[in-house]
């Protein structure tokens, strides 16, 4: 039961790297197998601020991967066109000012610093992804942190209603919720009057909640206040928040893939468990199909909506220190953030355009 406990907890943190975009192998494998292995995720969309593929290596240890960098990302469709990704992060690529068309077939391939070439499966885009709304409530509920110990903390939940009339007779679609917020560092006074630069960061909320619906089963043709996740209420909310709605129409494959990654982010480890389906990507080495790799590409139709957050709107004490200069030079006396904002996890200086 140890060795089942090891397992999922390494890939329970491999699939936290997939699930950045928001995206197994079997569950059997062990760890010093998956350890190195290429980790390709990411997806072409309709929307074009979500085509991101995101690259990195499997750690032997229950870590996320390691971010690869240097990689040439090309998408190719089926009318015979090809687009590049650049790299924005390490390891993350983004395809800038693009939206994919629904109906059309697309794959990618990724050749490595190394000269290793993978290619993924084809996937034609879904024609519709029918339509979001979302919502939040503000609440205080019992909160659990990593080392076991209970607390009551605000939190941020999020809801959506969505329209399902436009949707095909089989359709599948998943939801999810990226949240982005600024940090402004403190700006000592000097000679020269500059300000510096804030930072901006993007990351899923409840990044293991994967919430999935497959209407070729249901005749439901609105959904309202389904729960998508909950987010705790921190420094983060001491300036403006986004938080994106995201209804995404995805292929019976991808559906598949996410059902089994589904299972597996909600396994507890137990002998006693139901084991998960085998997880099969669609992405292969072109030149060894023995090479395990990791991760799934997918075409996706999409719809969202955004809310914005002010702090005022949030009715709770924010006692969390800010950035403002208060008369002291010290960065010591300030939260590391203040100092230099690149240090919070996938920060960046690039401004969304709609922020």
């Amino acid at each position: 039961m140890l060795n089942i406990r090891i397992r999922v907890k390494f890939l329970n943190h491999s699939i936290l790297f997939l699930l950045v975009s928001s995206c197994l192998t079997p569950i059997t494998i062990d760890t010093d197998k998956v350890g190195g292995s290429i980790v390709i995720t990411g997806q072409v969309s309709s929307l074009n601020d979500r085509n991101i593929v995101q690259i990195g290596t499997a750690s032997q240890d229950p870590r996320l991967p390691f971010p690869l960098s240097g990689a040439n990302v090309e998408l190719f469709d089926g009318l015979g066109n090809i687009f590049v990704y650049s790299e924005s992060l390490p390891g993350t690529y983004k395809l800038e000012n693009f939206s994919g068309t629904p109906n059309v077939t697309y794959y990618l391939r990724v050749t490595l610093p190394d000269g290793t070439i993978y290619e993924s499966g084809s996937e034609k885009m879904p024609e519709s992804a029918g339509r979001i709304t979302s919502s939040y409530v503000v609440t205080n509920e019992e909160y659990i942190d990593g080392e076991g110990t209970p607390s009551n903390q605000n939190f941020i939940k999020i809801y959506n209603s969505s329209n399902l009339i436009e949707l095909p007779s089989k359709s599948y679609l998943r939801w999810s919720v990226i949240e982005t917020f600024i940090i402004s560092p403190t700006d000592y006074p000097d000679i020269a009057g500059s300000i510096p630069p804030p930072c901006f960061i993007s990351e899923t909320i409840d990044p293991q909640r994967i919430v999935l619906f497959d209407n070729s089963n249901s005749s439901e043709l609105l959904i309202q206040d389904q729960f998508l996740g909950r987010r705790i209420i921190d420094y983060s909310f001491l300036e403006k928040h986004y938080f994106s709605s995201y209804q995404t129409a995805l292929t019976a494959e991808a559906f598949e893939y996410w059902r089994k990654v589904n299972i597996l982010t909600n396994q507890v480890g137990s002998i006693f468990d139901t084991p998960p389906a085998k997880i099969e990507g669609n992405i292969k080495n072109i030149n060894n199909d023995l090479e395990e790799v990791l991760g799934y590409f997918q075409a996706v139709n999409e719809d969202f909506d955004r809310i914005i957050i002010f702090p005022s709107m949030l009715n709770v004490p924010l006692e969390f220190q800010k950035c403002d200069f208060n008369g002291n030079f010290n960065p010591l006396d300030y939260p590391p953030r203040c100092f230099d904002c690149l240090r919070v996890r996938n920060s960046t200086y690039e401004r969304p355009v709609w922020f």
